[in-house]
């Protein structure tokens, strides 16, 4: 036994320290920093009291039954860990092969850095309560596990923790059993903070995603895997990122600070298919319906597809993008429109347009919203029974120039919409 009475002081130039039985250390005890106590013995105690943490408790053997806590990390193979009080909380947990963590009948364990097993098919790990315990881990990371198995136990926080598709999980919510490679975990890093910028998003996320929904803080959403988006305005801004698949969606959220910028907005001159900047900037990026061309970072550019093009400028710090303009080979029927009272706006729009008709003409009509490569997105149908008509149309998530095809009994009319 090991125990440190009153002022007892652990002090001297080693650095761990062995103990086959109990190991007490009363609230005034002294013990040095950067220690690390091991059990080897078959029963035994940890009451540890003293204001100074223990760096790491090691468990090599037998059962140890933590009456306190007053520990860091703790680390068990070939052994037993038997919370003997409500609540633990602890910075790490490592178990090794044929090890166990008892939480008791209903303990608490809070494990604020990280977890990680070590086990085998053969000598495998588990968490166990009796009752109803609970792992509580509020670190957004993602975890894959082999021959952890569960009984008794909740997880809660942040934490995405995956035990792969032969885990025992046994009364136990929280946890996840699949691929590893399928688990969804969303992630993104940005660059060019700057109001008026291209701020560029970079997706990191993992697992096997379907679909990806970004919303940038309130003011503007894409479902683009690596979108663009301009911050009008310097601010504090929360950025969402939401990946799903058939088993569920996974979101992560990431404050920005948007910061101001002293470039000036560049203006895209158009020739043709031919667009050029008419800003000069120590560098060049064009974009298409929100997304980098990969190569485009001249001046000018060709414009080889329908579409929205923008250009960003940059120098050391930042860059300032344009407004999009449209390239098209549809023609414009602006002045059809007008004719037969119909106005569509507004062009360019971050959410919805809304249709005004205002003519005699009564019967049904349908509305519908396509891309340029002809997917229908939105389609309204209606009667037309009153001389006035205003129709509201959401429009796609995805950034770019869409068609809106208006249809009566005997005409078809378009309008050529930005979403940006």
């Amino acid at each position: 036994m090991l125990e440190l009475v009153g002022a007892g002081s652990i002090d001297g130039s080693f650095t761990s320290i062995t103990f086959e039985e109990d190991f007490i250390a009363e609230p005034q005890a002294n013990i040095k920093s950067d220690i690390k106590v091991i059990f080897t013995g078959e029963n035994g105690l940890f009451n540890q009291l003293a204001s100074e943490n223990i760096t790491e408790l090691e468990v090599q053997s037998g059962e140890l039954t933590l009456l306190s806590a007053g520990v860091d990390k703790i680390t068990a193979s070939n052994s037993t860990v038997l919370l003997d009080r409500e609540v633990l909380t602890i910075s790490e947990l490592d178990l090794g092969e044929a090890s166990t963590f008892d939480l008791g009948p209903s303990g608490q364990l809070t494990i604020l850095d990280n977890i990680s097993v070590d086990a085998t098919s053969d000598l495998g790990s588990k968490i166990q309560a009796g009752n109803e315990g609970k792992i509580i881990h509020n670190v957004y990371r993602k975890y894959c596990f082999e021959n952890l198995s569960l009984e008794n136990v909740d997880l809660e926080g942040d934490a995405i923790i995956n035990l792969g598709l032969d885990a025992e999980i046994t009364n136990s919510e929280g946890w996840i059993a699949q691929n590893c490679e399928d688990v969804l975990c969303a992630d993104f890093s940005f660059q060019y903070p700057c109001a008026g910028a291209a701020v560029t998003f970079e997706n990191l996320s993992e697992g096997a995603i379907s679909n990806y929904r970004w919303d940038f803080g309130g003011l503007g959403e894409s479902e683009l895997e690596n979108p663009i988006f301009v911050f009008d305005s310097p601010g504090s801004y929360v950025v969402q990122l939401t990946i799903s698949n058939s088993s569920g969606d996974v979101n992560y959220e990431l404050p920005i600070e948007i910061s101001s910028n002293d470039l000036t907005k560049p203006t895209v001159v158009v020739n043709g298919s031919n667009l050029t900047s008419q800003q000069p900037g120590s560098s060049y990026q064009w974009y298409l319906n929100g997304e980098l061309i990969p190569g485009a970072t001249n001046r000018s550019l060709s414009a080889e597809s329908d579409g929205s093009y923008q250009v960003a400028i940059f120098n050391d710090i930042c860059n300032r993008v344009s407004d999009p303009v449209v390239i098209s080979s549809i023609p414009d029927q602006e002045q059809d429109l007008a004719r037969f009272g119909i106005f569509v706006g507004p062009i360019p729009s971050e959410d919805k347009v809304t249709v005004y008709v205002s003519n005699t003409y009564r019967g049904p009509l349908t509305l519908s919203l396509v891309d340029m490569a002809g997917r229908e997105y939105r389609r309204t149908e209606v009667g037309k029974n009153t001389d006035e008509l205003e129709i509201e149309m959401n429009l796609p998530g995805r950034q770019g120039l869409y068609l809106l095809k208006i249809n009566t009994n005997n005409l078809t009319l378009h309008k050529k919409v930005i979403k940006q």
